[in-house]
């Protein structure tokens, strides 16, 4: 796979796609996407890709070309469970022998705390099944391929059932992942997620993750109005977290952004929540804009700034997005380690069982 992506580039499908986290992830680290393909079902997302992938390509001209999009939203259904076998075929063959890269976050809401927890038997968390299907279609047609699955930490859930059970099922499935949060690579809110690759094996990414020394000078209050202010931090920051704040200091981070407005942290006088001072009547208690919530998570602001999309949906798109520095951050190491431990020519990509 990499000898072939970094000489000739990849084809890159986000079959979840929400904000091309994926697009963004593979550009900032110099690949060229020779082909992009992307499935969602929610319009929404949809436009704001749309949006996204015009703001790409005005960045990295020479990564992304008007041809590796004309079949962006087109070659593979929307819904990951309509993607049929004659689909991937075909896609296959129009990449024209190029390596795949598979950027994946599958839907959290059954495996979050904060969301109804039925595990692996909601419908949300069944579509995990459907990527598995279309990953071993992918293989069978012997396409060089790597791959990046991400989901909530649900190891930490106070279910049991989830905690273990599921979580064992699924690492059955597709191996062993290496979990990092968003706040140890700069980002100004914390995202404990669990992803799973064959970019690099777990065990080196997760010794490289435990080195990492968050930049310095990194608060939640660059990213806000002087008239805004975030709450004081109460207390350290408790594992599994990175810890990144620490009483009597500068927020450094938020809670984990969610994708639903009125969650627990981000209620009044919560460590979420923050003071708006610009009323002339009174202060009020607000969540982090938008805007604030791409730069907090390592994207520009206006990312999500789509025609016709309100500023709730672009709240609601960013909590279920990817942490953009992690991503980075996780091709980096992946690319640094074959670098210097191996040609390139002779890794062999991990199989998902």
């Amino acid at each position: 796979f990499y000898r072939r992506a970094l000489s000739n580039g990849i084809t890159l499908y986000e079959p979840f796609g929400g904000i091309c986290a994926g697009l963004e992830m593979c550009l900032r680290n110099g690949l060229q996407v020779k082909q992009y393909l992307y499935s969602d079902t929610d319009p929404v997302a949809c436009a704001v890709a749309a949006h996204r992938i015009r703001q790409l390509q005005q960045q990295h001209p020479d990564q992304l070309s008007p041809a590796a999009v004309q079949q962006t939203f087109t070659l593979l259904a929307a819904d990951v469970a309509n993607v049929s076998s004659e689909q991937l075929l075909t896609a296959v063959a129009s990449s024209q022998g190029l390596p795949w890269l598979i950027v994946a976050g599958f839907p959290c809401q059954d495996l979050s705390s904060a969301g109804p927890s039925q595990g692996l038997a909601g419908g949300r968390s069944q579509l995990l099944f459907q990527l598995v299907r279309i990953v071993g279609t992918l293989q069978q047609l012997t396409v060089p391929l790597a791959y990046v699955i991400e989901n909530v930490a649900f190891q930490h859930h106070r279910k049991q059932q989830i905690a273990q059970l599921d979580f064992h099922q699924v690492c059955s499935i597709i191996g062993t992942p290496v979990v990092l949060d968003a706040a140890a690579f700069g980002s100004l809110a914390h995202r404990l997620r669990n992803f799973w690759t064959n970019l690099q094996s777990p065990g080196k990414l997760q010794v490289t993750t435990q080195q990492v020394v968050r930049p310095s000078g990194r608060h939640v209050q660059q990213v806000l109005h002087s008239s805004r202010i975030p709450m004081p931090v109460a207390g350290a920051t408790r594992a599994p977290f990175y810890p990144a704040n620490s009483p009597g200091s500068l927020r450094t981070a938020w809670p984990t952004l969610m994708s639903r407005p009125g969650s627990y942290a981000f209620r009044p006088g919560q460590p979420g929540s923050i003071l708006d001072l610009s009323s002339t009547v009174q202060p009020v208690w607000t969540e982090p804009t938008a805007a604030e919530r791409e730069q907090a998570m390592g994207y520009s602001p206006g990312s999500t700034q789509a025609p016709g999309v309100t500023e709730q949906q672009r709240c609601s798109l960013m909590g279920q997005a990817i942490d953009a520095n992690t991503a980075q951050f996780l091709m980096a190491v992946s690319l640094a380690w074959v670098q210097q431990t191996a040609s390139p020519a002779r890794k062999q990509p991990y199989q998902i069982i």
